[in-house]
């Protein structure tokens, strides 16, 4: 029971006095770390423990929110606030808590523009312990639904289903498969002498999947970390792996990167959960041994009409084998945009533009091309979606990024989301690329709207 004396009770009342006054987003991230991701947050809410006394805070604060404005790297734990907030109206029967899950309704299309899943998880379990009406029955509902069906749709799960269905059947099992030269331990660094890996599978979390591994111990160690999501780190300069299924053949092209050879036979296979079927184990040493030959690439590198001649399965993984690879389509790319090729320049740019390490300048050729604005091609709307997809990750990288994914927005007719984005960029005080926005023809139509037209910084 939350109460004066608890630490976290001080910090979110400060919070929530600071947060009436004053942008809630300012004091979120002080109380974020500390409350409201903690374990326990949810069953307090549902079991009414937080004090009554935060209510009329709590309104204000949420009064002050526009969920919409989830966008570039606005911070999760905000809207994990938010949500704890809600949840501390409905549980207490407030009436505002329906209005105030209302206006969270647009996190579901924010989100997607992530692969972050977290927040709708956790609005789902607010929504899960209150009930403050039919509509937020039938949202909480479709949540429900489409975390189902992402968990259902989750690769460790498929895999396992498929190589080792026994195990797929365990709840909350894990598998961490290690490899190494000769036999490893199942850590990094006892007794590492050369690079060392580690795949996670995790079927019945968000995670998926995710992949270490580790030179030797010391001042020039390198590392290489990806996931579901993506890479993160990338010290070897590996081919990139775009579905879990291929791993054992991601693992035979990136060898020589690592300059070893895997002694897959000797991989060590840790099973982890309160039951172990009988077999599992040798079922998963056997995918990992089905090695697959690693393509051989010439060392001359194509010209953009070679790599336009290539099908799309080849161009992919010739772009996913080494970041050299890449780094010269981005320039092929750039040359047949500059020779106005532009459906050319953007079959490269398809290709390019959802790889981890896409250069910043290849990212503002590949949304300038993407504009039917720039190059008076028909607006082809799934392209739209998946370039503004990726400029809105890096929103605040350059103003051209800023600038160019509005444009987009513009042209796809998503007025929710572009007034989100001059609503992120003004409050993040991103004066050049508002600057940009006043000054690009597009998007004079938005200067017509008030309020737009005060935080682009052009009210007259």
């Amino acid at each position: 029971m939350y109460g004066e004396g608890d630490p976290d009770f001080v910090v979110l009342n400060a919070f929530l006095d600071e947060a009436s006054r004053t942008r809630v987003d300012k004091a979120a991230r002080v109380v974020a770390n500390r409350f409201f991701r903690s374990s326990d947050v949810f069953a307090s809410v549902a079991k009414s423990q937080l004090p009554k006394e935060l209510l009329p805070a709590a309104r204000k604060a949420l009064a002050a929110v526009d969920s919409v404005e989830i966008l570039g790297d606005l911070k999760l734990e905000d809207s994990m606030l938010q949500c704890g907030l809600v949840g501390l109206l409905a549980a207490h029967g407030d009436k505002a808590a329906l209005s105030s899950l209302q206006k969270l309704l647009p996190l579901a299309s924010a989100l997607a523009l992530s692969s972050n899943t977290d927040l709708r998880d956790a609005f789902c379990k607010v929504l899960q312990t209150v009930d403050v009406g039919p509509k937020t029955a039938a949202l909480r509902d479709a949540l429900e639904r489409e975390i189902r069906a992402r968990n259902e749709a989750n690769p460790a799960l498929q895999l396992l289903q498929r190589i080792a269905p026994a195990l797929a059947e365990v709840p909350d099992v894990g598998v961490d498969i290690w490899l190494d030269e000769r036999e490893p331990a199942p850590l990094f660094g006892v007794g590492q002498e050369t690079t060392r890996l580690v795949l996670r599978l995790r079927p019945h979390q968000s995670t998926g999947w995710e992949i270490g591994a580790y030179s030797r111990p010391g001042k020039k160690q390198r590392q290489y970390q990806s996931d579901a999501n993506g890479i993160t780190q990338d010290d070897f300069d590996l081919p990139i792996l775009r579905t879990l299924d291929d791993f054992p053949a991601w693992l035979a092209r990136a060898e020589p990167a690592f300059g070893k050879s895997f002694a897959r036979d000797k991989a060590l296979i840790r099973i982890l959960g309160k039951k172990k079927p009988k077999g599992a184990a040798a079922q998963l040493a056997a995918w990992v041994s089905t090695a697959e030959a690693a393509p051989a690439f010439s060392k001359q590198l194509p010209g953009a009409e070679g790599l336009l001649a290539m099908s799309p399965a080849e161009r992919r993984a010739w772009l996913d084998h080494s970041a050299k690879h890449r780094r010269h389509a981005e320039q092929e790319a750039r040359r047949v945009l500059k020779e106005e090729r532009y459906q050319d320049a953007l079959a490269l740019f398809d290709d390019l533009i959802d790889c981890f390490d896409l250069s910043l300048v290849a990212l503002c050729n590949a949304l300038w091309a993407a504009l039917r604005d720039s190059t008076k091609l028909p607006v082809d709307r799934p392209r739209h979606e998946r370039y503004v997809r990726v400029g809105l990750r890096r929103l605040r990288e350059d103003p051209i990024v800023s600038v160019n994914s509005a444009c987009l927005l513009f042209e796809l007719g998503d007025r929710p989301r572009l007034r989100a984005l001059v609503k992120h960029l003004h409050e993040y005080g991103e004066e050049r690329a508002l600057q940009e926005m006043a000054n690009e023809p597009l998007l004079a139509p938005l200067l017509e709207d008030r309020v737009l037209a005060r935080w682009i910084g052009k009210a007259t």
